[in-house]
Formats: C-alpha cells, sequence, structure tokens
C-alpha cells in the first residue's frame, strides 16, 4: 500500500511539473481526469507530513466474533398411553408373554409398554418379581436400580410389575396391567385390563409391599396424552 500510494504521488507530482512547464496542452477533460489522481496525492503527501511530525494513527479494533451457544436438543416426549393397534409392539411382538394363556398378565402388558417407550427388548422372561433383576442384567449400561423411582422406571414387587410415569414429590403416577388378576385369552379383554393411576407414596407401598426399582440412566419424559 505505502509503495502504491509513492507511485500515485510521483505520478501526480510529474503530471503537474509537466503541465506547468507548457510541454502540451491540457484540456479540460484531461483536467477532470487528473482530479482524482491529484487528489490522493495530496492525500497521501498529507499523511505522509503527519508521520513525520509523529501522528498517531487510529486502527480500527477487530470486532469479535462470538461462538454460537449450542441449544440443548430435549428428548421428545413419549406417548403416554398405550397403542394396541401397533401390531409390531403388542399382538404381533416377538414378547415371550405374547400367548392367549397370558395375554392380559402385568408381565404382557409391561413388556409391551417397555417397547413401546424404549424401543428395545427389556431382556425379562420370568414373573413380575423377576423383571427389573432381568432388565438390569440385560442392560447395565441403561439403568440403575434403586429404591426411589424416577420416571420411566420399571418396578417390581413379590407379585406384580409395571411402570412409573411420574414422579412429584409424594405423587406418584403409575401404570400397571392385570387388574383383575387372571389371563385374558381374549384379546379385546387383555387390552381393556390396564390403567394410569396417580397414588401417593404410601398407596402405592401399599399396594404393592416391598418393592424396587429399575431406573433409566437418561431421563425420560411422558406426554399429557
Amino acid at each position: 500500500m505505502k509503495a502504491f500510494k509513492r507511485i500515485l504521488l510521483s505520478a501526480g507530482l510529474v503530471l503537474s511539473a509537466i503541465q506547468s512547464a507548457g510541454v502540451m496542452p491540457v484540456s479540460a477533460e484531461q483536467t477532470a481526469a487528473q482530479a482524482p489522481i491529484l487528489a490522493q496525492s495530496q492525500e497521501t503527501e498529507s499523511a505522509i507530513s503527519r508521520l513525520s511530525e509523529g501522528t498517531v494513527f487510529a486502527v480500527p479494533a477487530a470486532q469479535e466474533t462470538q461462538a454460537p451457544v449450542p441449544v440443548r436438543q430435549e428428548a421428545p416426549a413419549i406417548r403416554r398411553l398405550p397403542d394396541f393397534s401397533n401390531d409390531a409392539m403388542w399382538k404381533h411382538s416377538p414378547s415371550p408373554y405374547n400367548i392367549p394363556s397370558l395375554w392380559g398378565q402385568c408381565t404382557w402388558f409391561a413388556w409391551g409398554r417397555f417397547m413401546e417407550i424404549y424401543g428395545y427388548d427389556p431382556g425379562f422372561r420370568g414373573n413380575g418379581y423377576e423383571c427389573v433383576d432381568q432388565l438390569l442384567a440385560a442392560h447395565p449400561d441403561k439403568f440403575t436400580r434403586s429404591d426411589i423411582p424416577t420416571a420411566g422406571a420399571l418396578f417390581s414387587s413379590y407379585n406384580h410389575v409395571g411402570f412409573i410415569l411420574e414422579v412429584d414429590g409424594d405423587s406418584w403416577t403409575i401404570q400397571e396391567g392385570n387388574l383383575d388378576q387372571v389371563s385374558n385369552p381374549d384379546w379385546e379383554t387383555a387390552i381393556q385390563d390396564w390403567r394410569t393411576v396417580t397414588m401417593t407414596r404410601d398407596e402405592f407401598m401399599a399396594q404393592t409391599g416391598a418393592v424396587w426399582f429399575a431406573n433409566p440412566v437418561s431421563p425420560v419424559t411422558f406426554s399429557k396424552e
């Protein structure tokens, strides 16, 4: 840039000297064309003069570019209610409990709901009281055993298995099957034999007796419908 300015200054000075000496006539058009060059040379000369006098020129500060703040993506809410029209999860599922003699049982319901909620085989095959331990053995990286549930937890008691959908202090919302405590070989009867209910912790414990939970490692949220 400095070299370019020196060239412009020299060109302007030479041109001015030639005109002053009368070597060649200067037309109005030439004068107009030379004006930007002369102006640039005068500006450059002025800047050089100021630099020699110790004038300090301010350099515009570089603008800082802030990195974008990542937006945390929350997992979508899971359907709150079972969808028995989804044959892959229910009537034609690979569940070990998917036989007419076990339709309506709490284990049948819990296996189907687990597939809907988490999308993979829970790994339990036994009675209700065995389901939490078998789930933990099959997926130790995805669930942890606890005495206090979180949303999405599978629970086992000595005679039952089901899910915890929400925990709000002492208020727990659970989902469970086999309300009539018998198998339902009729499919339409079996898919009606379940409930979602909110109760206190004490009411839940009175219903189940001793109980243990397999809590999901990743937080789970259910829809309101």
